[in-house]
């Protein structure tokens, strides 16, 4: 990247630790970085811009969205619009007919709502189709792109790293397990996923549980989620005290949790 100052412009979730890490990496190297969400929240170093349209019907609300998203790109004339998540914030991109443009996407905005509906698939394939850019986390993610139309050419796998200087063996995890009640040496399950969606498969995970603790008496499972509402998993636990509910965990305490479980599992 050069030295040169750049004015960038996301379309994104705004209280969404992807969304944060990705902005604040531009905005600590001095670039000029602003935000357009229906999710507004505050992010260090990042102009946030509150795009959410009035109570009404979904269409005339995409609509009255548009009309904010151009209002803001044409006073800001960015050097670079970008929308994270194809569904909604890639639909509002490239309506807005701003260029250039880049659509990262991450999961169901791929897999599963572009298959839904007739108009979320053509909606889905012109964002993918206009895109200057596209990107994902997978190669798999990618060739789903590729079949909605987005061009080979045009596509690319950016992968997250690990900050080893933070995920590393040896952190202290004796509050971690005063914190559930148990001992040093009882192996611990991790799940860390939506409450809200039903293709993360907590069920499946709850059930099959009880299943693990017939091999291995003393394991311990941890539940916790980002985003929902947990009694419909809680009531399948059947009230087991080996299974522990968290609401969600902080991403700077997310470390120490990985250390004390033996495995991280979710089955999306």
């Amino acid at each position: 990247m050069s030295d040169e100052r750049l004015r960038l412009a996301f379309l994104s979730i705004g209280r969404h630790i992807h969304t944060e890490r990705w902005l604040t990496w531009f905005a600590r190297r001095g670039h000029d970085v602003h935000l357009m969400t229906v999710q507004p929240g505050p992010i260090p170093g990042v102009t946030v811009h509150d795009i959410t349209p009035p109570p009404g019907p979904k269409p005339l609300r995409y609509a009255l969205g548009l009309i904010t998203v151009k209002r803001i790109l044409a006073r800001l004339r960015p050097n670079l619009l970008h929308a994270h998540f194809l569904t909604g914030y890639g639909y509002w991109g490239v309506w807005s007919g701003y260029r250039p443009f880049l659509v990262t996407v991450w999961g169901d905005d791929v897999y599963v709502t572009p298959h839904q509906t007739v108009i979320k698939n053509r909606l889905a394939r012109k964002a993918l189709r206009e895109a200057d850019y596209v990107t994902g986390d997978s190669e798999d993610i990618i060739e789903a792109c590729r079949r909605l139309g987005a061009r080979a050419d045009r596509t690319e796998v950016v992968q997250w790293g690990v900050d080893f200087a933070r995920f590393h063996p040896g952190l202290p995890t004796d509050a971690v397990r005063e914190q559930l009640g148990v001992s040093a040496a009882a192996p611990i399950v991790l799940s860390t996923r939506s409450f809200t969606q039903p293709y993360y498969n907590i069920d499946l995970i709850v059930d099959t549980a009880f299943r693990v603790r017939e091999r291995f008496p003393d394991v311990h499972y941890v539940f916790a989620g980002n985003e929902g509402d947990d009694a419909a998993f809680r009531a399948r636990s059947k009230g087991a005290d080996w299974m522990n509910w968290l609401s969600r965990i902080h991403h700077h305490e997310i470390t120490v949790w990985i250390e004390a479980a033996m495995v991280f599992l979710y089955v999306p």
